[in-house]
């Protein structure tokens, strides 16, 4: 009896770890793609095409500012991001702060995302 019972319990919880977990969506989105290029800065026109068209790794000079462009890649919202990197002096071997920029999906205007977690980071593209 006992070995029965044991033979049950141990084909019962094989079985359960065998089983693919269910799979869980969301229904409604918990951030709107509004308040998402709400809170964003608009990144001057001027660097539009660079962000979208230029390669991984090239630097462009701006306002004082080198920025080394990131990889890019589609947001959970589905917008075309990509990550920069800026210092604050046109030197490449200068400390630089990772920001994210993205597309907005109904133009061509790319926006300076705010930072998701707070820091010290206070460099400005400027307009």
């Amino acid at each position: 009896m006992k070995v029965t019972l044991i033979v049950f319990l141990l084909i019962t919880s094989l079985g359960a770890c065998s089983s693919s977990p269910p799979r869980v969506e969301a229904s409604r989105s918990m951030i709107k793609y509004d308040q998402v290029l709400e809170s964003a800065k608009l990144v001057p026109e001027t660097l539009w095409t660079a962000l979208e068209l230029k390669e991984e790794h090239e630097v462009i000079s701006y306002n004082g500012k080198a920025i080394s462009l990131g990889e890019l890649y589609f947001s959970a919202l589905g917008l075309q991001c990509r990550k920069i990197y800026i210092s604050k002096i046109a030197n490449i071997k200068a400390d630089k702060f990772e920001r994210i920029s993205c597309k907005a999906n109904t133009g061509e205007a790319w926006y300076l995302m705010s930072n998701v977690i707070d820091n010290n980071n206070k460099i400005e593209l400027g307009n």
